[in-house]
């Protein structure tokens, strides 16, 4: 601590509590750690500033534990951080976090998530919430092969359609994409830039907007719309089969939120529980503890239980 003055040492240790548990406990981290903010203190100019403006440090410091967070490599954070300077002072800590929280939701390694955003901070100022993109004019996008198209149409077809950009990690979840889609992101992250605009334009399902239309002037339409939002938001498009699957589908959102997250911790595979909603949408409105019993019954191998096209453990049908 005999580098920085009182208050920076007070702000650093805010930052990073564990500084002061017992002295030599961490003396590795120590050396690492003091690497990394004397490296960004003084590249992005706050050595002389840092006593007026503890905000400021504060929140650099916090940048910084994002990514340790990350499990990025101690005492290589902040010389990375340094590579494009004017982009992470600007960048707001909520900011980060919210990149880090819908890259993570692409379930690749965390300290991945955390390398794509040190090297690539342009992708902080990203807009990946609000635009509504075209999921097929999305994997010609990413590069995905003409020819293979039509078999994703085939297999998948519940994703098609649009949906909002903030969705997409798992729409790719449920194509089994994900990893693929995020080593493309990696490899250049112009993709992301100019996916709203080049992505965008695709005539929306007409049986989709009637439901829509219906809905909305229809009884209930609060809980049918955050029902509807629930399928959106695992990767269901904007399309026909999605309006199908909830007009079966039983249970408020957070119901139906409840049962996918179980299935999911039980080890059912992501793109699978979404093609069991689809195929059966019966069989995912069940209560939650049925369908966990029902999995805890089931012995893969067994040769007793056969498994129907969906790909899902055929007992849940039953």
């Amino acid at each position: 601590m005999l580098w920085f003055g009182n208050t920076p040492s007070v702000v650093v240790c805010l930052a990073f509590p564990y500084l002061l548990s017992k002295e030599g406990e961490f003396c590795g981290d120590f050396d690492a750690l003091f690497d990394d903010l004397k490296r960004v203190l003084v590249e992005f100019d706050m050595d002389n500033c840092v006593e007026g403006n503890v905000d400021a440090w504060y929140e650099v410091c916090c940048k910084v534990r994002v990514f340790y967070e990350l499990d990025c490599e101690k005492g290589k954070v902040g010389e990375v951080m340094c590579w494009k300077k004017e982009l992470f002072p600007e960048c707001p800590k909520e900011v980060l976090v919210q990149k880090v929280e819908y890259f993570s939701k692409l379930s690749v390694r965390k300290e991945d998530v955390g390398l794509l955003l040190l090297e690539n901070p342009e992708i902080l100022s990203l807009d990946l919430e609000t635009p509504m993109v075209s999921v097929f004019r999305l994997l010609k996008h990413f590069g995905m092969l003409k020819k293979d198209l039509p078999d994703v149409g085939e297999r998948y077809p519940h994703v098609l359609g649009r949906n909002r950009l903030a969705n997409v990690p798992y729409v790719m979840r449920a194509l089994d994409l994900n990893e693929c889609v995020f080593n493309k992101i990696k490899s250049s992250n112009n993709l992301l830039a100019t996916c709203a605009v080049s992505c965008l334009e695709e005539e929306m399902d007409k049986e989709f907007v009637d439901a829509l239309k219906r809905m909305e002037s229809g009884g209930y339409a609060s809980c049918r719309m955050s029902k509807l939002d629930f399928l959106k938001g695992i990767g269901f498009g904007e399309n026909a089969l999605t309006i199908k699957a909830l007009n079966k589908l039983h249970g408020t959102s957070h119901d139906l939120q409840t049962r996918f997250d179980c299935l999911l911790r039980l080890g059912m595979r992501y793109s699978k529980i979404c093609s069991l909603i689809r195929i059966e949408p019966n069989a995912f409105s069940q209560r939650t503890e049925v369908l966990e019993q029902k999995v805890n019954l089931f012995v893969p191998g067994s040769g007793i239980i056969f498994r129907p096209p969906g790909n899902f453990p055929a007992i849940l049908v039953f």
